[in-house]
């Protein structure tokens, strides 16, 4: 997993930053589907990143949208969270399509 390293939030294009609905792009409802499982399984940021086998700052920069880890570290912390990388994705995306958001695309 060399080259793996946190991207900026302006940077990375993977997820396009438009807002939603509730005005959250998707990368931060990724940061936050990560924020909210963490101390759903009792961790705090620095157990997380241990476990993950990263730096605290790895764990901090995305809880506050700051960056984005890569496709790899989000498989390790998912992995931590009892999750898969695939469900912290899934619950970003479902809360952009929110079913409000279909309906104004529909119109």
């Amino acid at each position: 997993q060399a080259g793996c390293r946190l991207q900026s939030v302006d940077a990375l294009s993977r997820l396009p930053n438009r807002p939603s609905v509730a005005g959250r792009s998707r990368k931060e409802r990724l940061c936050g589907a990560i924020r909210a499982r963490r101390p759903a399984v009792g961790l705090s940021q620095e157990a997380l990143a241990f476990e993950a086998g990263v730096h605290r700052t790895y764990v901090s920069q995305p809880e506050h949208g700051i960056a984005n880890p890569c496709v790899a570290k989000l498989a390790d912390l998912a992995g931590v969270l009892d999750v898969e990388a695939w469900q912290l994705l899934r619950e970003a995306e479902i809360a952009y399509w929110s079913p409000v958001r279909l309906r104004r695309l529909a119109r």
